[in-house]
């Protein structure tokens, strides 16, 4: 017996999931450990495909879906993390060209400010440094922690070009690849007072007192934010207020980050702030009632799963997107869509 078509397209809909794309930077790079960039032409590719063949929805749209259980064919939603300046300078214009919806997560501490963030401090530090002294001792919340270079304290072109190809994913080509993901890892759980204090210290290792200028990978300014919240298409949601990895730090802790980004982001942008990504993907269970609390609609991880009926609105997953070709990109988005 053949099923009537409004009961098909009932099961069809039950069947349905929507997407959400993690993009952090749009620009060409020539490192990029965590592959976090994305090259303008590339994005533009990305944007004419997701306008074309999908369903580009707001934040708002999204959250209407998942409330409903009622998911349309090929919803997309684009994120951006952390507030980069080429979100504004190399984005923004593609986005408007095609009047592609898009949100942004803040992390209010960084706007204005003309250093980098931590993260691309660290990798211009350990990896690009011409010279590095041959040991390191640092203080890390109350422990010593000493590293030493067997060869790469001076790094050769030749090995400057594996570090140039290094993702986080792959082995180590060199010494300082490897110290360099020691570092991350003991340094990513910590709060950002602690933080701050380990960035020093490597700065005092390399002779340099100053935050090295990354130009490239500076954070928004205000004018700019202000900006982009002109178009109606942008909205913004919380990062923490100095990008903390929450599951790491007591609930007092996590509160003061989600509370003061959103009360930050609601000054500057003068409305409701409502979602909230959670940096590094890290949370719990006192992260989560936080989040309730505040009566946040929606909450973003970092792993890479659908949204379909049992996805829970403060854990929803999201796909990181890396610097694919449209070819490429278009297969990835056919192989996210069908997942359950």
């Amino acid at each position: 017996m053949n099923l009537s078509n409004s009961m098909q397209r009932f099961i069809n809909s039950f069947h349905r999931t929507a997407i959400v794309l993690m993009y952090h930077r749009i620009a060409d790079v020539s490192l990029d450990p965590w592959s976090l960039a994305v090259s303008p032409t590339n994005f533009e590719q990305h944007v004419q495909i997701l306008m074309k063949k999908y369903h580009v929805v707001s934040l708002p749209e999204l959250n209407k879906q998942l409330s409903t259980r009622s998911f349309h064919k090929k919803t997309v939603a684009i994120t951006f993390d952390d507030g980069y300046r080429d979100n504004y300078l190399v984005a923004k214009p593609i986005l408007e060209k095609y009047s592609c919806p898009a949100a942004f997560f803040i992390s209010s501490y960084f706007i204005n400010k003309k250093n980098p963030f931590w993260w691309d401090e660290l990798t211009t530090i350990i990896l690009e440094t011409p010279k590095l002294p041959q040991q390191l001792t640092l203080e890390i919340d109350g422990t010593s922690f000493l590293f030493g270079f067997q060869n790469d304290h001076v790094i050769s072109k030749y090995k400057q070009e594996l570090q140039k190809k290094w993702k986080t994913r792959m082995p180590p080509p060199t010494e300082r690849c490897t110290l360099y993901l020691n570092l991350w890892q003991l340094m990513r759980p910590l709060s950002f007072p602690k933080l701050t204090l380990v960035m020093n210290q490597l700065r005092k290792w390399i002779g340099d007192d100053t935050r090295i200028h990354c130009e490239g990978s500076l954070p928004m300014s205000y004018i700019e934010l202000e900006t982009l919240a002109d178009n109606p298409k942008f909205l913004f949601g919380m990062h923490t207020m100095t990008h903390t990895a929450l599951g790491f730090q007591p609930a007092d802790v996590q509160e003061e980050e989600i509370v003061e980004n959103k009360v930050q982001l609601q000054h500057i942008f003068r409305r409701d702030i409502t979602s909230i990504a959670y940096p590094y993907g890290s949370y719990n269970n006192d992260t989560i009632e936080i989040v309730k609390n505040q009566k946040l609609a929606l909450g973003f991880t970092t792993k890479g799963k659908a949204l379909n009926n049992k996805t829970h609105c403060y854990e929803i997953g999201r796909f990181q997107i890396k610097d694919n070709n449209g070819t490429d990109f278009q297969k990835l988005l056919k192989k996210w869509a069908h997942q359950l």
